[in-house]
């Protein structure tokens, strides 16, 4: 079901041309509970279905995973940018 939610902000801007503006907020509103739901699951206790892992773990493990993410995105190919009609 999220990863349905998530994709309809990318087919209204390719398919009906929606404002790239109003389809990253889109799918930035979407995506904030699912990282929610994923935080608090690797923090929650063992006993409650949880990884255990605690806050002091996720917090830094988190924000080395997206500066990685975000490194790499930034250096990987640039596309040449498309003439607009």
């Amino acid at each position: 079901m999220f990863a349905a939610l998530i994709a309809l902000p990318a087919f209204a801007h390719r398919l009906l041309g929606l404002s790239p503006v109003l389809t990253f907020w889109w799918a930035c509103v979407l995506t904030r509970p699912l990282g929610a739901c994923c935080a608090g699951w690797a923090d929650v206790r063992h006993e409650r279905g949880g990884l255990d892992l605690g806050t002091g773990s996720v917090s830094p493990a988190l924000t080395v995973a997206i500066a990685a993410s975000v490194a790499r995105l930034s250096t990987g190919r640039r596309h040449a940018p498309q003439a607009s009609t």
